[in-house]
């Protein structure tokens, strides 16, 4: 389906680099879930140079099902998760906090921020956040790299 943000190329497919015949299914499935997360990274790193850099992370839906790619998330970050208690905190926050804002049950968007029930704190390992600088310095070089293949 392409890529959007940060690639902005609809012609862009998913890549592994450095396979070897010693990996495996799990390997695989590690890379994506990492690849993910460093586009996700690099997408916050252009938000930051507008709005700041977090102090922590909130994840609810899916993702917040799986402790590996949670602890992927905190580690590639180097950040604190803080995993809501629901994983419909999406819903909570878009839909049903617009609703309480629109008819004055609550003050503002900002308040949010006290009223979401948080079940659990994962923290980022910081040998692993060093590693895995050192790998998406790597997957930006490669990203732009192999931009031109799909054009």
């Amino acid at each position: 389906m392409g890529e959007r943000a940060p690639v902005w190329n609809q012609n862009a497919r998913g890549n592994f680099f450095g396979l070897s015949v010693t990996h495996k299914r799990p390997h695989l499935v590690r890379a994506v879930l990492e690849g993910i997360v460093f586009n996700l990274y690099q997408i916050s790193q252009s938000l930051e140079e507008i709005a700041g850099s977090p102090t922590s992370i909130s994840v609810n839906g899916g993702l917040s099902k799986s402790p590996l790619w949670v602890q992927i998330l905190a580690d590639v970050f180097g950040k604190e998760i803080q995993l809501a208690d629901t994983h419909h905190g999406a819903a909570w926050g878009g839909a049903g906090w617009t609703a309480l804002v629109a008819i004055g049950k609550v003050d503002s968007f900002e308040a949010i921020k006290q009223n979401i029930p948080i079940n659990q704190v994962v923290q980022p390992n910081k040998s692993n956040h060093q590693q895995y600088q050192k790998v998406f310095i790597r997957y930006q070089l490669l990203a732009k790299d192999i931009q031109k293949y799909f054009e």
